[in-house]
């Protein structure tokens, strides 16, 4: 019963996320589900390419971003992260790292999603770590 910490891939981070949706068929929920399928996307992309662009963060750089921790512990995060969603036009994603909880931005492209977020992550100053 020895902990072995693995590297972190895009599943392990999608998994631990609980995403807040706004009521089914309300007008935000469109918004909010492609939204979700970007960030699944997004996650993905990152994994893929392994921290060979320096416009990207790396897996490890989103976790901290969205936790403060640069690994998912054995017995994983209390209280569960969480994904809300901005609806004020903000572009940048937002975390509350003492509640757990990533508030993604909307966006019509993954482009701009994209962008957008890697900016945001790369650019905030991770409790000096960075």
């Amino acid at each position: 019963m020895c902990f072995s910490q693995s590297k972190i891939n895009a599943e392990a981070i999608e998994d631990i996320f609980k995403i807040n949706f706004s009521e089914a068929g309300s007008s935000w929920r469109h918004e909010e589900g492609r939204t979700a399928a970007y960030w699944a996307d997004y996650l993905l992309d990152i994994e893929a390419s392994d921290k060979t662009s320096t416009c990207d963060p790396s897996l490890e750089d989103i976790l901290m971003f969205a936790t403060g921790l640069r690994a998912i512990p054995p017995l994983g995060l209390q209280p569960r992260p969480t994904i809300c969603f901005h609806h004020d036009g903000s572009l940048l994603p937002v975390a509350n790292t003492c509640g757990n909880i990533l508030t993604l931005p909307i966006h019509k492209t993954y482009d701009n999603f994209r962008f957008y977020v890697s900016f945001g992550i790369l650019n905030s100053p991770g409790f000096g770590q960075y």
